[in-house]
């Protein structure tokens, strides 16, 4: 690759992307992200699930034979590893900037040295950005795996409804939705679908994730100002509330439950097929998830699947390929950069970033969810009282 545009090989991009995929330096609306272990695999370990029922161990007499068990089977999955992907336009203008840069530099030239400065700068946000926008579409599949239900359909792919094995018990309606606040019981809602998975699957669940609008709806419930009277103070009545006050409120519940409670109103932007785009949040603002902190970043409970990323093999398989050496097979994200039109017409670059993954869920009852209603994120604070 020519001096100038070193900047732009794609073993250099992809080790800037690498370095930027420290869980640290994610940002905090990548809630399920950060707490999601993350598992370098075959194709084979992603699409194929391993499912194991464990027997407790046998106390055997001395000189007694013991009982081998069966290992497990494997659960093929019904779908194919997606690719993550995401590019961004270097314009001409760039390009006639970066050479700019390259034929004045070691000249002593301050200012040529100060754009090349300002040209690193912003190849690392875009990158940045073209990192972030892969994990923020990892994030929304993160949490399908939770709900159990995830579609896509754009750009000629096509996943509908994928499941992840959630039993049916654990993926709850209540009779009456939460934006019924005169007989909607949110709390205990919630707790009965505690009670059955500790009762039926040995999970314990101890903390509730929920959209601010749904947590305003249960705040908003007669059943849930009634049910304060066990936490607040003998001398406070649940008529003076602060029930504008989120925070109080939450905290009020979360001793009630015995349970955290935790907001989650993360959203993105996604381009429509019209060019308009949407602000769609990860978490649909009328599903709830149970969960246990215990299970944070444990891979034996669930993890993303991160695969080799095809360009990486291809790449390196092509003599003089225009996208440029990775080096080897790699792991996912790579990024790197292609013509943005073979006859240069007009004359321009892609930068890319990718990744091959897959949330996994080995143990199913690992979450639960509850569907709350079909209501909006603008919501009214009311006062039964």
């Amino acid at each position: 690759m020519p001096v100038a545009y070193a900047p732009l090989e794609s073993t250099r991009l992809t080790r800037i992307i690498q370095a930027l995929s420290d869980v640290r330096q994610n940002p905090q609306n990548l809630l399920m992200y950060n707490r999601t272990a993350k598992s370098n695999a075959t194709d084979g370990e992603i699409i194929a699930r391993y499912i194991q029922y464990n027997p407790v161990a046998d106390i055997i007499a001395d000189d007694e034979r013991a009982v081998v068990y069966n290992t497990g089977k494997l659960s093929f999955e019904s779908v194919a590893i997606p690719n993550v992907k995401r590019g961004s336009a270097i314009r001409q203008e760039q390009l006639n900037q970066l050479q700019s840069i390259a034929a004045n530099s070691g000249i002593g030239n301050t200012a040529m040295a100060d754009a090349g400065t300002l040209f690193t700068g912003w190849r690392n946000r875009e990158l940045a950005n073209l990192d972030l926008a892969v994990k923020q579409r990892m994030e929304a599949m993160i949490i399908g795996m939770q709900l159990d239900s995830f579609s896509y359909n754009r750009f000629g792919i096509q996943l509908s409804n994928v499941t992840w094995g959630m039993p049916a018990d654990l993926k709850v309606t209540p009779a009456v939705t939460w934006d019924t606040p005169a007989s909607a019981d949110a709390l205990t809602d919630i707790l009965t679908v505690k009670r059955l998975a500790s009762i039926r699957y040995g999970e314990t669940y101890d903390r509730v994730t929920m959209s601010g609008a749904a947590l305003i709806y249960m705040i908003n419930q007669v059943a849930t100002q009634n049910k304060m009277r066990f936490v607040l103070p003998p001398a406070v009545t649940p008529n003076i509330l602060p029930l504008q006050n989120n925070d109080y409120m939450k905290n009020l519940i979360s001793t009630y439950l015995n349970m955290e409670i935790e907001v989650y109103d993360g959203r993105y932007w996604q381009q429509n097929t019209d060019g308009t785009s949407t602000s769609v949040p990860f978490l649909p603002i009328n599903k709830v998830i149970l969960s246990s902190k215990a299970d944070d970043n444990d891979a034996s409970v669930m993890d993303l699947a991160n695969a080799v990323v095809t360009e990486s093999i291809v790449a390196d398989a092509v003599d003089g390929s225009p996208v440029g050496s990775f080096g080897g097979p790699q792991f996912g994200p790579v990024a790197y950069t292609t013509l943005a039109d073979a006859q240069l017409n007009p004359p321009g670059l892609t930068m890319w970033c990718v990744a091959r993954a897959f949330p996994r869920k080995q143990r199913l009852q690992a979450t639960s969810v509850l569907t709350v209603g079909t209501f909006s994120d603008v919501v009214p604070f009311t006062v039964p009282f």
